[in-house]
């Protein structure tokens, strides 16, 4: 199964939390043949084919920058031709020319929109924009959240309700062991009980490893991948 993800900037040039969930899709799909397609962070920049952290990465040369936002059209040339295998392309919203490319049918295979955020970063040209993404979310067979009180609290993404899958942000081992470190000496701090400290860090423990650690997740990803594969296209 090849798994192509798009967004406009990745590491190193982006060390946001986007970047952080492609990366963390990247490694814990490592089994699969993989492709980032972004841009330059700079139109000074060529385009480049690279090696990051063993993930094939496509960065498309920009011809400007409008609000943040890169402007390529060798990124629309990229998608159409290097999707053309893809099993699943994975759109990390937001990123117009990503929108774009979904207008004019310039990908191949299954599109997942990963929805990070809503339209508050666009919110001047949002009458514009607005009409891009509502087509995007009906074009995608899947859309992806953090949290149910994003898909709850989103009115645009109300009508995709059905379509959409909960995936948390996974919480790395070694936060995991700092996370409890600082969680058991704040209850020890404000309570003095070393029993109720022990039962706390317990059950808070068990909850993590139950939902947010990396194995959870990707547990996840493969369920929603798979169920895409065995659907019927259309």
């Amino acid at each position: 199964m090849k798994i192509t993800q798009l967004f406009k900037i990745y590491w190193p040039d982006n060390g946001g939390g986007i970047a952080k969930v492609m990366e963390s899709i990247a490694d814990s799909l490592s089994d699969c043949e993989q492709e980032i397609i972004v841009c330059q962070n700079s139109r000074k920049k060529k385009k480049v084919y690279e090696k990051y952290n063993g993930i094939a990465v496509c960065r498309c040369r920009q011809m400007m920058d409008l609000a943040s936002t890169p402007v390529s059209l060798q990124f629309l040339r990229d998608v159409k031709k290097r999707t053309k295998d893809s099993d699943i392309v994975i759109y990390h919203f937001p990123y117009p020319m990503a929108d774009l490319a979904v207008l004019f049918g310039m990908y191949s295979g299954r599109l997942v929109v990963w929805w990070h955020c809503g339209l508050e970063k666009y919110k001047k040209p949002e009458f514009l924009y607005r009409p891009l993404v509502r087509h995007t979310l009906k074009k995608a067979d899947r859309i992806l959240v953090s949290s149910k009180g994003n898909l709850e609290n989103s009115a645009i993404l109300e009508p995709f309700k059905k379509k959409c899958s909960v995936i948390p942000f996974c919480v790395s081992a070694e936060y995991l062991q700092r996370g409890m470190r600082y969680a058991a000496a704040a209850m020890d701090e404000l309570t003095g009980n070393e029993q109720l400290r022990r039962e706390y860090g317990a059950n808070a423990l068990r909850i993590i490893q139950r939902e947010y650690t990396q194995k959870r997740m990707v547990q996840r990803y493969r369920k929603v991948f798979r169920k895409l594969r065995m659907q019927k296209p259309g």
